[in-house]
């Protein structure tokens, strides 16, 4: 019994460097895992805004290329107006210079 309470007293150091070993890891590794951790949200916080301003941009192209195919569509809508407009003035003339012919 006294040589087993001799070898644990003399143990005692080695397991205490052993267990300051083991806590002092332990703490390094849970300090790596909360920088790893804040690291991710970092950049998934990052994406997240990334995603925003690439949501707002298309939203803005979108509208961009709307309006300018409704300008597109006014324009041939007014070439389309002026061309009935010139086809109908055409037609009566057309129609008053036959009326003078037969008059």
């Amino acid at each position: 019994k006294k040589i087993k309470e001799d070898t644990l007293k003399s143990l005692e150091p080695d397991i205490a460097k052993l267990l300051n070993r083991h806590r002092a890891e332990k703490q390094r590794l849970e300090h790596e895992h909360d920088e790893e951790v804040r690291r991710r949200d970092a950049l998934v916080a990052q994406k997240e805004r990334e995603m925003v301003e690439l949501k707002r941009w298309l939203e803005e192209v979108k509208a961009q290329e709307l309006g300018r195919k409704d300008a597109i569509l006014e324009e041939k809508d007014r070439d389309l107006l002026d061309q009935r407009s010139r086809m109908a003035r055409e037609y009566e003339q057309s129609l008053a210079r036959e009326r003078e012919f037969f008059q």
